[in-house]
């Protein structure tokens, strides 16, 4: 059934295109010279996908309400992504300071979320918000 399931998304990207994202995985952190820690990442790995703007519900397709913004803790005021990408490793914010990231068209994204996408095609979506500067 996997396989199927797999297939049909495959089908889908076919339809409507798919984008191209570097994803850096957080490898831990080390001090910089004035003496802050700063998190290092793996060596970039470009995927392609599908990138939709905000919070997309994984099943209706659609973006969800700035109300359901606010009960899951988003700021409306910031730039969302939902990335859906092959299985790389990617997780979520480990300790409100290391985080995955995602670039996309230059901007870098901070992973929020990342669920299986129908749990057995090695497919996942991804929660992003924008980088503020200095983050």
């Amino acid at each position: 059934m996997g396989l199927a399931i797999g297939n049909i998304l495959k089908q889908a990207l076919s339809v409507i295109g798919t984008q191209t994202v570097k994803v850096r995985i957080a490898a831990g952190s080390t001090i910089n010279s004035a003496g802050v820690p700063t998190v290092t990442y793996g060596d970039p790995i470009v995927v392609s996908g599908s990138v939709q703007p905000g919070i997309i519900s994984s099943f209706g397709g659609k973006n969800v309400s700035e109300k359901d913004y606010k009960d899951m803790g988003l700021d409306w005021s910031r730039s969302y992504i939902t990335v859906w990408i092959p299985d790389v490793g990617l997780n979520v914010i480990h300790d409100k300071k290391t985080t995955d990231t995602v670039e996309y068209n230059g901007r870098i994204f901070n992973v929020i979320q990342v669920a299986d996408w129908l749990d057995q095609n090695g497919w996942k979506r991804c929660y992003c918000v924008e980088r503020k500067a200095g983050e």
